[in-house]
């Protein structure tokens, strides 16, 4: 039955701060064969989880930051606003819709398959990989007739997309200092936005991968 033994806990404390726990079990056996004890091993390793998310989020920036020096600085600024766009595009139309309706859910999935499209074009695979995930939710809704529209659960969705293109935005401005604000005023207006809305709404969803 030791599969089915506890491994690891997470304990909160009085003062709300968490303690992660990681516990082994040993048997002691007597002489006929038989379990006669459990000894139970508990480890805090709290400092050690907190330390193996922190070296994995360093991992992560380090590739946003080889991602982001691999292409030219316009082109990652036209990337990085064309997605932003996107994005608010998404966020507006499930915000304010309630009820399943297939236009909607079918620019939602044009939306994020160009995004998609956009991010595996510059290789940047973490944007991508998150994407292709909500995409894929999207594409569910939109081919099972079954599946109702959760508004929350799709915002929540979406916001994973969000949160990790405001933090390429984060390193490409504040961390390596290249100064995108400027950019984007020179580079971005409502004529090419408007370019981007038609060219998106043009493609086939049927056909897309």
């Amino acid at each position: 039955n030791s599969h089915g033994f506890l491994k690891s806990l997470v304990i909160i404390m009085d003062d709300a701060r968490e303690k992660m726990l990681e516990l082994d079990w040993d048997p002691i056996i007597g002489e006929q064969g038989e379990v006669e004890k459990m000894i139970v091993t508990v480890r805090d390793v709290t400092k050690l989880k907190i330390l193996e998310a922190k070296a994995q989020a360093h991992r992560q920036d380090f590739k946003i930051i080889a991602d982001i020096l691999a292409i030219e600085r316009s082109k990652f600024v036209d990337f990085l606003n064309s997605t932003e766009n996107f994005l608010s595009e998404c966020r507006q139309l499930i915000e304010e819709n309630t009820e399943k309706d297939q236009d909607i859910i079918a620019n939602l999935f044009r939306y994020m398959h160009t995004i998609k499209g956009n991010a595996r074009t510059y290789k940047f695979d973490q944007i991508s990989e998150r994407v292709h995930k909500v995409e894929g939710s999207f594409d569910k809704l939109r081919k099972n007739d079954d599946l109702e529209w959760d508004q929350a659960q799709l915002l929540r969705e979406l916001g994973t997309v969000e949160t990790l293109v405001a933090k390429c935005a984060y390193i490409f401005d504040v961390e390596l200092g290249l100064e995108r604000t400027n950019l984007y005023k020179l580079r971005v207006d409502q004529k090419r936005l408007a370019e981007w809305r038609r060219e998106v709404a043009s493609l086939d969803i049927e056909t897309m991968p």
